[in-house]
């Protein structure tokens, strides 16, 4: 019998709200009849109608990088073929800081235009390390915008 290894796969939030209400909807089906088919009208995501589970929950708050303290800043490395080619710009990168002050998953808010570029700077955030951001002397998850600027001498 061969083993599979497990894969962790990350869903933007609206996805993931859809599948856990799949998800649920099955589990409901599942506890009447097992031969009758179930059906359920699925939210108007275009209209934001998505459900809230749990509505005590909310998003980590997002704030810029300038108000966190770096215990190691993002140290970005110009990667050799965009320096041949002299690309040049700034990106944004969002990065999910955890209570422990570790970026837990990044994204590039606003692109360079040039995927190398785009790379490297998440890299470099996702390296990062944060003093934990604190909420009423509680440490909470925040997102953070960083912008990381190429550019040649």
């Amino acid at each position: 019998m061969r083993k599979f290894a497990p894969i962790s796969i990350r869903l933007p939030t609206s996805a993931a709200a859809i599948l856990a209400v799949a998800l649920l909807a099955g589990c409901a089906a599942g506890s009447a009849d097992l031969g009758a088919p179930y059906t359920a009208d699925a939210p108007d995501v275009a209209a934001g109608q998505l459900p809230n589970p749990n509505p005590n929950l909310t998003s980590p708050p997002t704030i810029q990088a300038r108000d966190m303290q770096f215990l190691q800043a993002p140290r970005p490395e110009y990667p050799a073929g965009a320096r041949q080619r002299r690309e040049q710009g700034t990106v944004i990168v969002r990065a999910l800081v955890n209570t422990l002050g570790i970026p837990a998953a990044v994204s590039v808010f606003r692109s360079s235009g040039y995927p190398e570029l785009d790379q490297a700077a998440a890299r470099a955030v996702l390296a990062a390390r944060y003093r934990p951001y604190l909420r009423e002397g509680t440490p909470i998850a925040v997102y953070v915008q960083s912008p990381i600027t190429f550019l040649l001498n």
